[in-house]
């Protein structure tokens, strides 16, 4: 479009209204007016509200979003009437309602290449926080896709499911598999997309999931080096409307003698390995811990660690509005008890899931870089208009820690190696668990979700609760989320 004002000098100057020159120097005024007005255009911040209130500059070089989410929940449990808030364990079994998450964070983009995202958690003393803790704090470079580097505390590159976000997750909580993985670290990561439908991630991280851990020395003897890779067979084949995932990771570390910031055993002193981040495995209704496992008590004079190596294995289908899931992980730890006995033990773990969008709404639309992001709704729900999303689906998931029962650890005095220090009380302990969890979810709007769970954990021995032996435990839970 013509510029109105100089259109109207020229036609002036045309008439014989005004002179040339007269007119030259109305133009060099309007000049100046046009370079002051394009610098305050690319200087000027704008704001807008895209399921986030988000600010970009004039120039577009700085972009910047605000978010946050809340998880309002409720627990119900079979044996929830007859817990003791003050009998340890058992207390994770008591009807509840709970602020899951209540998260503030800021991401942005910088000069196209520079991305930063910054998240804290703020919901307080639940069970499994204690406080305000920070989530995520990273930065990544990005000049190029297929070659990235982040650093700073963010989500490792294993396991699909930690990947994605607390929002986007199909059941409330995520699996038992999940008890095995690693949480948001902190380290350096080089990654990429060298193709569409296809990731690679090497990470070098400290392997303690120190999103837990705040506060706690995260000082570690060996570091974990993490590497992952997926692939979208449908991406490759242009298939639009399906997801043909298959991904793989492995990781490798040395647990230290000294590294007994995380566990939560009565034993104590430099000999001491702590087996995964808390030692303890809990339900997937975040009820009982039904798996303490033992801090591992060695000689002194032998290796002064013990070797942890994690095998993942992920697959997705999603074919238009129905996902089925599935992963399996293996934590396998080999070290020496005395300068006579070492000792192999493998923890197994994996679930499967389906998922159906009732409502119609296709999961390889909700499908980038190997996540499945959150499923927004075709139309938002409007009384008597819109319907928004409804999903229906089922998990089962298992966990496996038999190889860690009493007879694989004997004690040995005779090599400083405490008696019965390795023994697992099996009144409040079992070694394989099995979860069943049944999901109903609404999605209002891209920023709201209600969801209803049924979860059955089924212990293979019976565990004591309350003074009673007890071989399932069964819970409802509801969560309210919003998010922006």
């Amino acid at each position: 479009m013509a510029d109105t004002t100089d259109d109207i000098v020229q036609a002036m100057i045309t008439k014989g209204l005004l002179t040339e020159e007269e007119g030259a120097l109305l133009m060099r005024g309007r000049g100046g007016e046009k370079e002051a007005a394009e610098k305050k255009k690319t200087s000027e911040i704008k704001a807008s509200f895209q399921d986030g209130i988000k600010f970009e500059s004039g120039d577009k070089t700085v972009n910047f979003a605000v978010g946050g989410r809340i998880h309002a929940d409720y627990r119900s449990f079979e044996h929830g009437h007859n817990a003791s808030m003050i009998n340890g364990n058992t207390a994770n079994e008591a009807d509840t309602f709970d602020m899951r998450r209540a998260r503030i964070e800021l991401k942005g983009k910088f000069y196209d290449a520079y991305e930063f995202l910054l998240s804290g958690d703020f919901s307080g003393q639940t069970a499994g926080n204690t406080g305000s803790m920070l989530d995520q704090a990273w930065m990544n470079v990005n000049y190029w896709k297929p070659l990235q580097f982040r650093a700073g505390q963010f989500k490792v590159p294993m396991s699909m499911e930690r990947k994605m976000s607390s929002n986007a997750i199909d059941f409330m909580e995520r699996s038992l598999h999940d008890s095995l993985g690693s949480y948001e670290d902190r380290g350096v990561m080089v990654w990429g997309i060298p193709k569409d439908g296809l990731t690679y991630a090497f990470a070098v991280v400290n392997g303690e999931g120190n999103k837990n851990r705040n506060e706690a020395d995260s000082r570690v003897s060996k570091p974990e080096f993490q590497v992952n890779s997926t692939v979208n067979f449908a991406q490759l084949m242009d298939n639009k409307d399906a997801v043909f995932h298959l991904g793989a990771g492995f990781s490798d570390t040395d647990i230290s003698k000294n590294n007994n910031a995380s566990g939560t055993g009565t034993a104590a002193g430099n000999n001491t390995f702590w087996i995964a981040g808390n030692n303890a495995i809990r339900s997937e209704a975040r009820g009982v811990n039904f798996l303490t496992l033992p801090g591992l008590i060695s000689a002194n004079g032998v290796s002064n660690a013990i070797n942890r190596k994690r095998y993942a294995g992920e697959a997705a289908v999603a074919l238009g509005p129905v996902k089925v899931t599935g992963e399996y992980l293996k934590n396998s730890f080999s070290g020496d008890l005395t300068t006579s006995k070492s000792f192999n033990a493998d923890i197994n773990a994996f679930y499967v899931s389906a998922l159906w969008n009732i409502t119609g709404e296709k999961f390889a639309d909700f499908y980038k870089d190997g996540i499945f992001t959150a499923v927004k709704p075709s139309n938002n729900f409007e009384p008597g208009k819109g319907k928004g999303a409804w999903q229906v689906g089922v998990r089962y998931s298992h966990i496996d820690a038999s190889d860690f029962n009493n007879d694989t650890f004997a004690s040995d005095t005779a090599n400083n190696v405490a008696k019965n220090v390795l023994k697992i009380n099996r009144q409040n302990n079992t070694f394989k668990a099995d979860g069943i969890t049944l999901g109903l979810n609404f999605i209002p709007t891209p920023n709201t979700r209600f969801m209803l769970n049924y979860i059955e954990t089924r212990f293979d021995k019976p565990i004591l609760i309350e003074g009673t032996n007890v071989g399932t435990e069964r819970a409802i839970t509801t969560r309210a989320q919003w998010n922006f």
